[in-house]
C-alpha cells in the first residue's frame, strides 16, 4: 500500500505543476 501511495503523491505533484503551467501560460498572455 506504501507503494501506492507514493505513486498518488507524484502523481498529485504532476497534476499540480501542470496546473501551475497552465495558469502561468494564462497569465501570460
Amino acid at each position: 500500500m506504501f507503494y501506492v501511495g507514493v505513486v498518488a503523491a507524484e502523481f498529485a505533484v504532476t497534476i499540480l505543476g501542470v496546473a501551475c503551467l497552465v495558469t502561468y501560460y494564462n497569465h501570460k498572455k
